[in-house]
């Protein structure tokens, strides 16, 4: 938090919302550019990793964390509820994604940073889950995340369970919110973003030709003059 900040001066939030192997402690490079623009950092684990208290296995869980955690920025009088986005990493997109619809009268905006919404839990994305640059067995980590006994029982529910698509949340109103990934993302499919766009708000995006998941090391350098002009225009 910066040091300024006082109920007379209550500064913007951003709530970093961490993915499936980076956690909390790992977004000091984060954390420290948000500090040079005079924001304070709030940074959340998603339901099924690290010590997150949600219920991995229910989708709506996700909704009732981010509510707590609104409430509790709300209660902070050096923090300014009415300045608050919410920037998703990877799986973290996911969620950061689903907050913008589902509390979209809480944020000022939102960005899905190498996201999943539909189709990067499908069957046919699913089989090819493990041929791509995931350094580490994204079977057994998807099976810890989401809570499934098995890899088919996995294949069999899970885009009907949590799909942004198919649960009807993407046809709610959204706020603002910028979509980003690498055009050859291996993890999230990058048409899992460009989907958004038939729903719902008008988005804006960003893809980043010729890069994996995530598009870095390009993606900063779009997203943070996004999250500057949004500061900057949110009342």
């Amino acid at each position: 938090m910066p040091k300024d900040a006082s109920k007379e001066k209550p500064v913007p939030v951003m709530l970093l919302v961490t993915g499936l192997d980076g956690h909390r402690p790992d977004n000091y490079e984060r954390t420290e550019e948000h500090l040079k623009r005079g924001w304070a950092t709030v940074i959340c684990d998603i339901p099924g990793v690290a010590d997150c208290p949600a219920l991995k296995t229910d989708p709506k869980s996700s909704d009732r964390l981010f509510t707590t955690i609104l409430n509790w920025i709300k209660s902070q009088p050096q923090l300014n509820e009415k300045k608050v986005i919410a920037w998703g990493l990877s799986a973290g997109g996911y969620h950061a994604i689903r907050l913008a619809h589902t509390h979209a009268s809480r944020l000022a905006g939102a960005v899905g940073h190498g996201a999943g919404t539909h189709h990067y839990i499908g069957a046919e994305w699913l089989k090819e889950v493990n041929h791509h640059e995931y350094p580490f067995d994204l079977r057994r980590a998807y099976l810890g995340k989401y809570g499934y006994s098995s890899w088919e029982e996995l294949v069999e529910k899970c885009q009907k369970d949590f799909s942004l698509v198919d649960n009807g949340i993407v046809n709610q109103m959204s706020c603002r919110l910028l979509l980003i990934n690498g055009m050859l993302d291996g993890c999230m499919p990058v048409e899992d973003s460009m989907l958004l766009m038939e729903y719902g708000r008008p988005k804006e995006a960003r893809f980043i030709q010729g890069r994996a998941h995530m598009g870095y090391p390009e993606a900063n350098s779009v997203v943070f003059p996004w999250l500057e002009e949004v500061m900057g225009t949110a009342s």
